[in-house]
């Protein structure tokens, strides 16, 4: 039994219902992802950068509005697929999870009122967690504002807003 389309084993295993079909509704609007795109382009030759990538959410719905990756390439030339450095860094590449916790540390610290953009983190000393330390590569000797240390590659000052935040919840208790 096949439906001209590969999906008859979808539909006995229960993994797809819908016979009709509907088509895919994109929230992608081609404005904002050349935009973006250009963008990448100028910002990767700037700095002489081996790739770039950026993502324009609808913060109301979630919905991707633009997504690119740079260097990508012409999909009327598939052979330039295959070449391991235009992959889609967005979907595709690995980033250590440190890195990406601390967008969503900071958005929580934001989103409880309890941490605003002028709030100050001491970044002087490592941050002591047990056995283990938290420490940047390369130390600022300073307070640091949300904004500094989101903008430059900083772990220990999300560490202790992670911290702050949960002792602040333990202390409602």
């Amino acid at each position: 039994m096949a439906d001209g389309q590969g999906l008859a084993a979808l539909h006995m295993a229960g993994l797809a219902t819908d016979r009709l079909q509907t088509p895919v509704q994109l929230a992608v609007d081609l404005r904002v992802q050349h935009a973006l795109r250009d963008e990448l382009v100028k910002a990767r030759a700037k700095f002489s950068a081996i790739a770039a990538a950026g993502v324009v959410l609808d913060v109301r719905t979630g919905e991707i509005v633009a997504m690119v990756s740079e260097p990508d390439f012409d999909p009327n030339n598939p052979r330039e697929a295959l070449d391991p450095t235009r992959i889609n860094r967005l979907t595709t590449g690995v980033y250590e999870m440190g890195s990406t916790f601390k967008a969503f540390t900071v958005a929580m610290a934001l989103d409880s009122g309890k941490v605003t953009l002028k709030s100050t983190f001491d970044a002087h000393n490592p941050m002591h967690y047990g056995k283990f330390d938290i420490h940047d590569f390369e130390p600022q000797q300073r307070a640091l504002s949300v904004p500094e240390f989101s903008l430059i590659h900083r772990i220990s000052a999300p560490a202790h807003i992670a911290m702050a935040m949960a002792l602040m919840r333990t202390k409602r208790s």
